[in-house]
């Protein structure tokens, strides 16, 4: 839901998304929501058997990260 509210000057935000990013992920229970919303969806989880499950779950609908927060941040911002 808080993808969808409006945002402070009070519009919309654009759906979908062209890029979203997901830190922390898990498993993928806000990644279940946010995957309608873009058409890029990385998801960045440490645990691995956390993104092994995430996998299964959203197959090649998304990219995942298999590594910490911190780490993906600064690969990913490069």
């Amino acid at each position: 839901e808080a993808v969808r509210f409006p945002r402070l000057n009070g519009s919309q935000p654009t759906l979908p998304q062209p890029r979203m990013l997901e830190l922390f992920a898990g498993s993928g229970n806000l990644t279940r929501a946010l995957v309608p919303l873009t058409h890029d969806l990385t998801c960045v989880e440490g645990d691995r058997g956390a993104m092994a499950r995430a996998a299964l779950r959203f197959s090649a609908a998304l990219t995942l990260c298999p590594e910490p927060v911190e780490v993906a941040l600064q690969r990913l911002v490069a």
